[in-house]
């Protein structure tokens, strides 16, 4: 009788214990999961007033032009928008301009993709060129109001790897990394050449941050896809 009582005695105290167990809070327990980095898109935008007769764009346009479409190579995602008024159409002689400029730039004739919108009712419309981007918003540290002399669960304090992770997130150079990794594919010749060819003259390359940078967030509306 003594044994039957002890196994019931010890499936009681079993019991006991794994209830105990799940009434226990769950606490993350890597910086990734306490710190996370969060990552959003947002629309880079930038508007040319090119005049229909023109056979090409003026010095500073010309200057914009080519520090937008950088950006574009250096952190954007998705295709590169010419978007064009509704009356202009999409074979006008300015949108052929942009895109032959473009691809001279190692822009990729698959990338660009023309859109009709309503840009307004002045004479000439605006040819606006857009493309997507991934921003990362960095986790704040700072709190330690944890008692780490008192921690009976043994959990992580407030403040665990959130510099790790806000140096990660200050580091990365094109935040679409932290969704996905990049395809595997052949290296752009064009691309290479042209920032080696900048290096060597002393000029800006991909990877320095450009005016261009500060364009607002898209507003345009309307137009076929």
């Amino acid at each position: 009788m003594v044994r039957p009582m002890l196994r019931l005695t010890a499936l009681l105290a079993a019991l006991a214990l794994a209830g105990c167990y799940s009434d226990m809070p769950s606490h993350p327990l890597s910086p990734q999961e306490m710190h996370p980095l969060r990552v959003s898109q947002t629309a880079m935008t930038l508007a040319l007033d090119v005049p229909p007769a023109a056979a090409a764009m003026g010095p500073d346009d010309t200057a914009r032009f080519d520090r937008f479409v950088d950006d574009y190579l250096s952190i954007g995602n998705g295709p590169l928008e010419i978007i064009a008024g509704e009356r202009e159409g999409a074979a006008s002689p300015r949108v052929a301009m942009l895109t032959e400029r473009a691809m001279r730039r190692g822009v990729s004739g698959k990338e660009i993709k023309v859109r009709l919108a309503s840009l307004g009712a002045g004479r000439p419309q605006p040819l606006v060129l857009s493309f997507r981007r991934f921003l990362v918003e960095l986790p704040k540290c700072g709190n330690f109001n944890d008692t780490p002399s008192f921690n009976p669960s043994n959990t992580n304090g407030a403040n665990f790897g959130c510099s790790l992770q806000r140096n990660i997130g200050q580091m990365v150079a094109n935040p679409a990394d932290l969704t996905s990794a990049q395809p595997m594919g052949s290296i752009n010749a064009a691309r290479t050449d042209r920032v080696l060819s900048q290096y060597k003259a002393g000029k800006a390359t991909e990877s320095e941050k450009s005016d261009s940078s500060k364009a607002q967030v898209s507003t345009v509306q309307g137009g076929a896809q």
